[in-house]
């Protein structure tokens, strides 16, 4: 397989009449997907676009996933904007052109996409066969900034992308073969879920609006929900809102950040469902997952999967004993071998990957993540797991989130800070009495913050290397001191 568009062409030759692609309002089947993308294929090479270009798509949902398959038949290299995001000039990389259906952006390799374009479409071919790649040609640039919020762009090849199509079932796919993934096309999970419909012949489903996600779910009859641990907040949110009956809903997977003991619960009480937590990252894959039966679960972050290897090390990347805790890496057939313009090289070594967290690894594969190893808060050699507080603090009556994170002092030294989303009337006191009998000293937070939200990334994970600074510049405003 020189392409991944030959997926698309076998489910077109098989399978023609078979929804491929709906956002519940409107649908295309594998024959009707497979004509317009090479037509828009041939459109956009009578417009200069040419192999091994690097093309920037700002699109909605409903087309992203046509014009990536357009590109991938044209052999271009691809990358999603998040959504909601606005054109940045911070980019990893200089795209060749620029696709959007946006109003408002321009320039001499800008193509805009627009209802005309597309009704010009009839007089392009789409009989011209795709392009080829080699196997270590990149194909698709991801963007991921964990919790830095500095972007960097994850270069994926096609020998990688094929290695993960073979291992999507039981990851980021139910082994029913259905389902709907929130996540967008610009994350590795998106992206994943709709290759598995090229892969199996299922339809991809695009969610058209948040409001419309629990009548989609009730018309398709899907059996497994995907997304991050906040889009499935804003998905109970809805459902309490609409609450039509899904009797279908049998999972609900969740990547991309921790899941905290409320959102656990409401899940299990609100729907008769499988709750499982996937651990993997854009530039790794899949790396493991585990079920999530009730909240003692969540000290466990993934079973780690019989292809992947996953070692805990020290600091001189030894391997550490089964049940100590130190350093995660990753290595399998899947993984990136590091980031575009080469930044943060200490993250690729020796063919692992090092994304980050520090962790526990038992003798049976079960890994227990303890904390991102940026974000662990080190006071005077103790340190400190923001995540345990995180969960304590989460689960406690309420406050509807919350997270830890350490702020320096003018000495150096870290003192622990918690952002909280409360209500007026909340009782402070009674929650420092709560954290004063749950844990030592050392960890008890010294410096409590009310904040409208918690800030957080796309995938719902809290910022907070940007809140130490942000909350740090509060403390020396107000004249605290040490500060």
């Amino acid at each position: 397989m020189n392409n991944l568009y030959q997926l698309l062409e076998q489910q077109a030759a098989i399978h023609g009449n078979h929804t491929a692609l709906s956002n519940g309002q409107e649908s295309l089947t594998f024959a009707q997907l497979r004509d317009l993308s090479t037509r828009m294929s041939s459109r956009l090479a009578a417009e200069g676009v040419e192999p091994g270009q690097t093309v920037y798509v700002h699109m909605r949902a409903n087309i992203e996933w046509i014009m990536t398959a357009a590109l991938w038949h044209r052999g271009c290299v691809s990358c999603s904007s998040h959504p909601g995001a606005d054109m940045k000039d911070d980019l990893p990389f200089v795209p060749d052109w620029i696709i959007t259906d946006h109003d408002g952006i321009s320039g001499d390799h800008v193509i805009r996409v627009d209802q005309a374009w597309f009704n010009g479409l009839g007089g392009y071919s789409a009989d011209e066969p795709a392009a080829e790649y080699a196997d270590d040609d990149v194909i698709r640039i991801i963007l991921t900034s964990g919790t830095t919020g500095t972007p960097k762009g994850a270069p994926l090849t096609l020998n990688s992308l094929r290695h993960r199509i073979e291992q999507l079932i039981g990851d980021w796919v139910s082994p029913r073969g259905d389902g709907i993934n929130l996540m967008p096309l610009s994350t590795i999970g998106g992206l994943s879920s709709a290759l598995y419909s090229w892969r199996a012949g299922r339809p991809y489903f695009t969610v058209h609006s948040e409001q419309t996600l629990v009548s989609l779910l009730a018309r398709t009859g899907v059996t497994c929900l995907t997304g991050s641990p906040a889009q499935m907040s804003t998905f109970l949110k809805l459902y309490a809102a609409d609450r039509q009956p899904l009797p279908a809903l049998k999972e609900v997977r969740m990547a991309g950040s921790a899941v905290s003991p409320r959102l656990l619960n409401a899940l299990l009480q609100t729907f008769n469902v499988d709750v499982y937590s996937i651990y993997g990252s854009t530039e790794a894959g899949g790396t493991g997952m585990v079920k999530l039966s009730s909240p003692a679960d969540l000290t466990k972050s993934a079973v780690v999967r019989p292809l992947v290897e996953l070692q805990v090390v020290d600091e001189a990347h030894q391997p550490l004993p089964a049940g100590t805790e130190g350093i995660v890496r990753v290595r399998s057939a899947a993984n990136i071998s590091g980031y575009l313009n080469g930044v943060e090289p200490d993250a690729f070594r020796d063919g692992w990957f090092y994304p980050g967290d520090r962790g526990v690894l038992s003798a049976n594969r079960i890994l227990s993540l303890s904390a991102r190893e940026a974000e662990v808060i080190n006071r005077g050699g103790e340190k400190i797991s923001p995540v345990v507080i995180d969960q304590f603090l989460q689960s406690y009556p309420g406050i509807e989130d919350a997270a830890v994170f350490g702020v320096e002092n003018k000495l150096g030294v870290a003192e622990v800070a918690a952002a909280l989303v409360i209500a007026d009337d909340f009782d402070i006191s009674a929650l420092q009495a709560a954290l004063k009998a749950e844990f030592k000293p050392v960890s008890l937070p010294q410096h409590l913050f009310r904040v409208t939200a918690v800030p957080r990334n796309q995938m719902g994970k809290p910022l907070r290397l940007q809140m130490a600074e942000s909350f740090r510049e509060q403390l020396v405003a107000a004249g605290r001191p040490g500060f």
